[in-house]
């Protein structure tokens, strides 16, 4: 694979194949298929402007290799996902703090870094799907897109689960900014508490580190129904290309929500 000689391939992540080089670099490796919804132009933008920050890990390189976005960090194995930690609420506060500093990151229009669309997001996995799994029509009909609007626009991240805040040596990163757009803080509220905390106490002690008023309360419930449905299409799409059985327990999971209507 160009110009990095691999040692391992780690089982890690669900989306890209990932390795360890030789000379101890860690490589993310995409799939072309994602690029039916992942802009990798977007998220070099996004790198460009985080690159020289505290918020994620160092970024040694990136590119194409033919169909194939890399992204290349050095390797850790110290490395922690929050996923694999007791989330305390000294952590659920650490982790507020980097995520409040990734919105305060400065974007201009020349920045040239895309708003986040969600109608147009969903569409874009609904069209892809050869045989839905889910008939998310019900579900769907609540869903309310002038609500979601903003005119608030921040950098998010738009990915806010498990596997992509990361410990090292006690220092907490964010990491893999595919899905980083422009778009309503509310959606990063909603993303963490909807993809990684699994209990009612933990989300709402989530939601009080943001001091939301009813209002904005609402919203980031409104964002997590989008983002139940959202996901269901995205794992919809990835088991169709992977026939990964790991898609399906998603599927399973965020159908449940929705039945909940969390």
């Amino acid at each position: 694979m160009m110009k990095y000689k691999i040692k391992t391939k780690l089982n890690l992540g669900i989306t890209n194949q990932n390795y360890q080089t030789i000379d101890n670099l860690f490589i993310r490796y995409s799939n072309p298929f994602t690029n039916l919804f992942i802009d990798h132009q977007n998220e070099m933008l996004v790198l460009e402007k985080i690159k020289n920050s505290k918020l994620t890990l160092p970024i040694i390189d990136y590119g194409y290799d033919n169909d194939h976005f890399f992204l290349v960090t050095p390797y850790y194995s110290t490395l922690q996902p929050i996923s694999a930690v007791k989330l305390t609420k000294e952590v659920l506060k650490t982790i507020a703090t980097i995520i409040k500093q990734l919105w305060e990151i400065k974007i201009t229009p020349n920045d040239q870094i895309k708003i986040f669309q969600p109608q147009q997001f969903l569409e874009t996995f609904k069209n892809a799907i050869k045989k839905p799994l889910v008939d998310l029509q019900r579900y769907e009909a609540n869903l309310d897109y002038i609500k979601l609007q903003t005119d608030d626009l921040v950098l998010c991240h738009n990915d806010l689960n498990g596997g992509n805040l990361v410990f090292v040596e006690q220092n907490l990163y964010l990491i893999d900014f595919e899905y980083a757009m422009q778009n309503d803080k509310f959606f990063d509220i909603a993303s963490f508490a909807s993809e990684t905390l699994t209990t009612k106490a933990k989300q709402t002690y989530w939601f009080s580190l943001f001091k939301l008023t009813p209002t904005q309360q609402q919203k980031v419930n409104a964002w997590m129904y989008y983002q139940n449905i959202v996901w269901i299409a995205w794992a919809n799409y990835m088991y169709e290309q992977t026939n990964n059985d790991i898609f399906l327990a998603i599927i399973d999971l965020k159908l449940l929500n929705l039945q909940n209507n969390n």
